[in-house]
């Protein structure tokens, strides 16, 4: 039996590549979030981009369609993530940035995550995959991402030094899983008085607590832009997926998967392949791919590039 391969000889230094935006806008209703959504998404794609705003908030979207530039997608029940998740895997193939209003309807709303456990444990078995694919699209998708979610205050008893249970606000939640504000590279705050705060951040560009006063969203913006940018290139994705199906072609199943593995092993996710070390997968591909290969037959996993 072959020794095992250390994992320790897969490090390499570390670089961070340039991105796409994903970002969580909560806020309460009549906050503005739609407004604010439109205001980054404009500075995010720059003067030719497209947008997109996915309208679950009964076509709310449309009443500054003369203020902005967008293109609306009505979203009516059912709000299945996993629908949504496909959807916005493809439109990074044609949008710069997708505005998701609101993501809430996809977590509680009529056939949403909640609505898909049915309120039993045994539930979760179903919904936690499709709130999974969801929040891997919204990472995976090769556009800028803008996550709107309505907020609710939460609140708790504490006892005061005279003995009183007094109840305290504790501050926004996003109605939406735990779990996905950590997966964002940026979640900020909107309240009534349309301030902007930083609650989750990956950069020192808009560090965690910085407040944008009203007005000063496209400076948010900018300055999250421009760190977004300030990686290394990645290569470009017709080039990334053209490696992607040629592993596809591989036709034994389990050489197909050991070979994807190795692959996010040697140079990561597919979609955060540098451009300095695109040449290096391309030949690195090329030599694990058989020229019998495209014979393969039925429906073989897949590196998720889009």
């Amino acid at each position: 039996m072959a020794p095992k391969k250390s994992r320790l000889t897969q490090a390499r230094a570390a670089i961070r590549p340039a991105m796409h935006g994903k970002m969580l806008l909560g806020g309460p209703s009549g906050a503005g979030k739609t407004f604010t959504a439109l205001t980054i998404a404009e500075v995010l794609g720059g003067p030719d981009g497209r947008i997109l705003v996915v309208d679950t908030e009964k076509e709310s979207a449309l009443t500054y369609a003369d203020l902005f530039t967008f293109e609306h997608l009505r979203w009516s029940a059912p709000f299945d993530p996993r629908e949504l998740a496909d959807t916005l895997l493809e439109a990074g193939d044609s949008y710069d940035v997708v505005i998701i209003d609101s993501f809430t309807h996809f977590w509680r709303g009529a056939g949403g995550t909640l609505d898909i456990a049915n309120g039993k444990f045994t539930g979760w078995k179903d919904a936690r995959p499709a709130q999974v694919d969801v929040t891997e699209a919204i990472l995976e998708a090769d556009c800028h991402v803008v996550a709107c979610c309505r907020s609710r205050m939460d609140h708790a008893q504490e006892v005061g030094a005279d003995g009183k249970i007094r109840v305290v606000k504790l501050g926004m939640a996003p109605q939406q899983d735990d779990d996905f504000e950590y997966e964002v590279n940026v979640s900020i705050e909107i309240d009534m008085q349309h301030a902007l705060q930083v609650g989750k951040s990956r950069t020192n560009a808009v560090p965690v607590g910085r407040i944008f006063t009203a007005g000063h969203a496209e400076e948010f913006a900018t300055v999250y832009k421009e760190w977004l940018a300030g990686g290394e290139p990645v290569a470009e994705r017709a080039a990334v997926d053209a490696m992607v199906e040629q592993l596809n072609t591989i036709a034994d199943r389990g050489e197909k998967v050991k070979a994807k593995e190795a692959f996010l092993d040697q140079f990561g996710r597919p979609e955060f392949l540098l451009a300095s070390r695109l040449t290096e997968a391309q030949e690195w591909v090329a030599a694990r791919v058989s020229p019998q290969a495209a014979d393969a037959e039925g429906e073989q996993p897949t590196l998720r590039s889009a």
